[in-house]
């Protein structure tokens, strides 16, 4: 997960939200998500620290998050923008007017 917030932040997710009797959507950037799922599991992975009942899977999760920060950063080829390579501004063209069908009819 955290190889996908690194490589895709301003993708939008779809969270199911339950309001009681109300259910609806709602979208947000995958970097809030991922940034939120990330901090509740730290979160809750502290108080285990000192607790001999466990919450190895807190940690386990906390650790899956930042090797794969660490292996973007790792396995990245210098020069490369992400998934989907530099981005480059293109000057916008505006293309030629279309002729109308009552100008031209042969």
């Amino acid at each position: 997960m955290g190889a996908y917030a690194l490589l895709f932040p301003r993708v939008r997710v779809n969270l199911l939200i339950f309001l009681g009797f109300i259910v609806t959507t709602v979208a947000v950037p995958a970097i809030f998500m991922l940034g939120y799922w990330f901090l509740l599991q730290l979160l809750q992975g502290i108080p285990a620290l000192g607790s001999e009942e466990g919450g190895v899977a807190f940690w386990a999760h906390v650790g899956g998050f930042v090797a794969g920060v660490a292996l973007v950063w790792v396995f990245r080829k210098p020069g490369h923008g992400g998934p989907r390579g530099p981005r480059v501004r293109r000057p916008r063209v505006r293309p030629p007017p279309r002729e109308r069908s009552g100008e031209r009819w042969f």
